[in-house]
């Protein structure tokens, strides 16, 4: 069996993963050293390492295997990394009017491009709304909670993340009442 690296082939950016080398024998007649991108990580001298990557994109951890003769076993994995996004901008609405919220990346290489999506409560079904990095919205007193869910993607990789909103000024059709009753 050759050595090899397991781990998570997909991550996003700032979230720390595991990946561990697995060598040719029993792992205690090694000594192991850790890359990310081409860049030794320090302190990083057993089986498995726990890292994060800073910018989307394909990008490569590298394990070694040292054997007790000091000859080396090298290998390396690719790993897709997505940007990471959150939404910010109001999780209630107190108030009928015109809100926008914001998509706020971290780790684009060069750029990042964006999907916004809406899902009304008790909906199944997504919405696509926009493609800026904002997404501005009408709320009405007729408007149900709703969820947005933005799509972050840059070099080549994509994190979405869903913000739940709820509209205080919310009036069911039929005044809310049940009318089975």
């Amino acid at each position: 069996m050759a050595q090899r690296i397991t781990g998570p082939t997909v991550a996003t950016v700032g979230t720390p993963a595991t990946w561990s080398q697995i060598t040719h024998w029993d792992t205690t007649g090694y000594k192991f050293g850790w890359m990310r991108d081409g860049q030794a990580l320090t302190g990083s001298n057993g089986a498995d390492v726990g890292t994060a990557f800073g910018l989307a994109g394909t990008r490569q951890i590298t394990g070694i295997a040292w054997r007790t003769d000091q000859t080396a076993d090298t290998v390396s994995y690719a790993v897709g990394v997505g940007p990471a996004v959150s939404i910010s901008g109001p999780g209630t609405i107190s108030s009928t009017g015109s809100y926008t919220w914001t998509a706020v990346p971290t780790g684009c290489a060069s750029t990042c491009t964006y999907q916004w999506a809406y899902m009304s409560s008790g909906s199944s079904t997504w919405i696509n709304l926009g493609t800026g990095v904002t997404q501005t919205r009408s709320i009405s007193s007729s408007t149900p909670n709703f969820t947005l869910r933005v799509t972050a993607t840059s070099a080549g990789y994509s994190t979405a993340r869903t913000k739940f909103v709820s509209n205080a000024t919310y009036s069911p059709p039929g005044g809310g009442r049940n009318p089975f009753c």
